[in-house]
Formats: C-alpha cells, structure tokens, sequence
C-alpha cells in the first residue's frame, strides 16, 4: 500500500477535509435552524392560534361527552397557563 507521512492512506487527507467542510456545513445549518425557528415562537412554546384551536378541541370533545366538565376544566386550566 502507498503511504505518505505517518502511514496514512493518499486518500485519507482528501476525505478528512470534505468531512471536516460537510461537518462544519451541518454545524452551521443547525445553528441558523435553531435562531429562526425561536425567532418565530418556538422558544416559547404553543402560539395563541395553537392554544385556541386546542380550546375549541376541548369544546368539541366536552360536547360530545367523551370528557366530563371536571376534566375539561383542568385541561382548560392548562392550556390558558
């Protein structure tokens, strides 16, 4: 096998820089996910239109009897904290 220096492949400088530059590419695009996505709410949790279509979830499962008043104000309780 041809080697070069400390016994390393031709081949592994090469590979080892395009994985180092697909590496710090991930890096980079993780970051920049992360920012955006807390820019528009994420950080915060559930936004106002996820909350009231929750609530009218709530409703409708209130009204059609699958959970009792007890229930729907405990999870009503939640959601509004």
């Amino acid at each position: 096998m041809c080697s070069i220096g400390l016994h390393m492949p031709f081949w592994g400088m090469p590979i080892g820089g395009i994985f180092m530059f697909l590496l710090m590419l991930a890096l980079v695009y993780f970051v920049y996910k992360t920012f955006t996505a807390a820019g528009k709410g994420a950080a915060s949790g559930c936004s106002q239109a996820d909350t009231a279509s929750s609530l009218r979830i709530l409703n409708e499962r209130l009204a059609r009897g699958e959970i009792t008043p007890e229930e729907f104000e405990r999870i009503r309780n939640i959601l509004r904290s």
